[in-house]
């Protein structure tokens, strides 16, 4: 075409046409051959993107000698035939034992969860601790191989409930992190390779699943400012779906960002255009999509991989006892970690940021105590703020291993009274000690029980006080308290929480905020654990002091004001395991906290075996993505055609005029 055109223009110049050649061939042969428009960047934000990592099952190695501890309800993954029935096995299923799988619900009722899932064709893992698998028993049911099974020697295999195979890592989350596609709202009716926007005031489970059913090339959902201001229906919804999100692996990326104005915009005007395409005809659908303006998202990181080398710290500090060498030892634990559906979003402040402040408040009142020797008491107590609980509590783990089977002097080897678990204390009216198997009365474990039922029947009867029963199932991947840790080890061990059943979406959402705690429930439950831990190791009922003498008050009592300081320092930062290392800020702060008022303060590390890892953990969780203003492709191919057209036209017009 362009040799035509260059034939009829010099026939023109010859012809001392020069005007119209002007008029009819240089415009077109400019825009033909000239470049194309660059993008307009429209706008760049911070994305963080969905949780990636791999995570090993509950029975490491323990689990499969058999029962290891009090309260144990299974005997590993050796032993799992015993506890349950022979299932039929279908087409197309492993060959294996079945195992059922405690009835929950969903976003969507009971069993809704499962069969979504199911629908997606993705597969179901169990997520970190406080997670909830929903589905009826009978949806959950999945399969489990036996060692030496060839099918094992294919790789994981992930049961219906979000169980996996023995001796296989349990994946979840996104997949990917690489986006360079143009951007759609779930308005529109083809959202294949495109980028979808989804606000949260907006977002469904349903939505988010059509995304994925069509291949999105990524999902976008975009939070508010304050999480406080959003209607306390969407975030219940959002929390119950939280679990749904990160049980089912993708290959999809999926971001999260906080609103801006221009975001804001972005959105609505892609809504906008996005809606219009699926109620238009198929003429004015092509001559909208041709015209319009659209969005095109780019990020700017590379493909996410695994972080080789990456530690899990742990604090430990101690009050050493006023006595001989052989004294009793206390211990009190709780996990620093948060975890939600996106680490750079995670700040837990109720889980577990409320237990930190009052282990960190029990460490400043005691440490006052041991310093006078008239009120010396004759117990140790060991504190450890531990890592790594949210992924089926690993610094614990590693913190039990390095002090039961690799050394020989450990306060935890010698005379351990009974571990103390603080977990999610920061609201509510009710107080629930976990327990994997009941005390047995004359024993410390109970007389702490005792006190504790005597404090909040007499100083405090408006809170709601019961002892929650569960035995640990070693069958199970992953562990419900961490104090099951401990009573795994034949250690004396319970949980104390607000929250009556570990599987409250509360402990894993990135919608638990500052916001949601409530201080003087906080400092109230400190009081009441404070009150009842000092009656027992000070043997305070037994010496006749009576049940309503507050011992914390005037220049002792619990400090309020401390104690939101240091929840506003909490809750104001991320504590995902992935993002805190031993030099993390966070970290230094905590062990020169800890540092001030407890002896001996020393960091411990986990880091996973490079032949059979306990976790993987994954980069490239926090990005930046641009939005450039864009034509879309078929722009482009409809230009062409206009070009073309437009020559054919000329050049039709040259040759009537030569031949008149």
């Amino acid at each position: 075409m362009l040799e035509e055109a260059g034939e009829v223009l010099e026939s023109v110049l010859k012809a001392s046409c020069l005007p119209l050649s002007v008029l009819l061939f240089v415009p077109a042969v400019l825009l033909l051959l000239g470049p194309p428009p660059a993008a307009e960047a429209a706008h760049e934000f911070t994305v963080y993107r969905m949780q990636q990592y791999e995570l090993g099952g509950q029975p490491y190695g323990e689990g499969r000698r058999g029962p290891a501890g009090p309260g144990a309800g299974g005997s590993g993954c050796l032993g799992r035939a015993a506890a349950v029935g022979r299932e039929p096995r279908g087409r197309g299923q492993p060959r294996g034992v079945g195992r059922g799988a405690a009835p929950g619900r969903g976003p969507g009722g009971s069993g809704g969860g499962s069969s979504r899932a199911r629908a997606q064709g993705g597969r179901r893992r169990v997520p970190p601790a406080g997670f909830r698998c929903p589905g009826s028993a009978q949806q959950q049911r999945g399969w489990e191989l036996r060692p030496g099974d060839p099918e094992l020697a294919k790789g994981p295999r992930v049961c219906a409930e979000g169980s996996v195979f023995w001796g296989s890592l349990l994946h979840s989350g996104t997949r990917s992190a690489v986006l360079n596609t143009e951007a759609r709202t779930v308005e529109a009716d083809v959202l294949s390779r495109r980028c979808v926007m989804m606000r949260l005031v907006d977002f469904s489970y349903e939505q988010y699943q059509k995304a994925l059913r069509q291949s999105a090339g990524a999902v976008v959902i975009i939070l508010p400012r304050s999480i406080s201001s959003v209607p306390q229906d969407v975030v219940r919804q959002f929390m119950e779906i939280e679990p749904e999100m990160l049980a089912m692996e993708t290959i999809v990326p999926v971001y999260f960002a906080v609103e801006d104005e221009e975001l804001l915009s972005i959105y609505e005007q892609t809504r906008a255009a996005s809606a219009s395409q699926g109620s238009a005809s198929a003429a004015e659908v092509l001559l909208h999509t041709a015209t319009a303006n659209g969005f095109q998202m780019v990020t700017s990181g590379a493909q996410s991989k695994a972080i080789n080398d990456w530690l899990i710290p742990s604090v430990e500090g101690r009050l050493t006892g006023l006595g001989g060498e052989d004294l009793p030892t206390v211990v009190i634990v709780a996990h620093y970690d948060s975890f939600g559906v996106a680490p750079w979003l995670s700040h837990g402040a109720d889980s577990n940021g409320s237990g930190i402040s009052v282990l960190l408040e029990l460490a400043r009142l005691f440490s006052r105590l041991y310093t006078y020797r008239r009120t010396h008491a004759g117990y140790n107590l060991l504190f450890f703020a531990s890592g790594g609980g949210k992924f089926n509590y690993q610094g614990t783990k590693r913190w039990l291993e390095d002090n039961l089977d690799h050394t020989d002097s450990s306060l935890l080897q010698d005379n351990v009274a009974f571990v103390l678990c603080l977990d999610t204390l920061g609201r509510g009216n009710s107080l629930h000690l976990h327990v994997s198997k009941p005390p047995k009365e004359g024993t410390l474990q109970h007389a702490f029980l005792r006190e504790l039922e005597m404090v909040v029947a007499s100083q405090f009867p408006e809170v709601k006080f019961s002892m929650v029963h569960k035995k640990i199932n070693l069958a199970e991947d992953m562990l419900a308290w961490e104090h099951e840790r401990f009573a795994i080890r034949r250690l004396p061990a319970f949980t104390i929480s607000h929250l009556e059943s570990h599987r409250d979406s509360l402990r894993s959402s990135i919608m638990d905020r500052r916001a949601r705690i409530d201080t003087k429930a906080l400092t109230r439950n400190t009081q009441i654990i404070a009150e009842a831990l000092t009656r027992v190791i000070y043997n305070l009922t037994e010496k006749g002091a009576p049940a309503d003498m507050q011992i914390f008050t005037d220049q002792m009592q619990i400090q309020q004001e401390q104690l939101e300081s240091v929840m506003d320092w909490l809750s104001s930062q991320p504590r995902a395991a992935q993002l805190i290392d031993k030099d993390s800020t966070f970290l230094n702060t905590l062990e020169y906290y800890m540092g001030r008022y407890l002896k001996d303060v020393k960091q411990h590390h986990v880091k996973a075996d490079k032949r059979d890892p306990e976790f993987v953990f994954y980069d490239q969780l926090k990005q930046v993505m641009n939005a450039y203003r864009v034509k879309p492709a078929i722009f482009d191919l409809l230009l062409a055609v206009c070009i073309a057209a437009y020559l054919g036209v000329a050049y039709v017009a040259v040759q009537c005029l030569f031949e008149h």
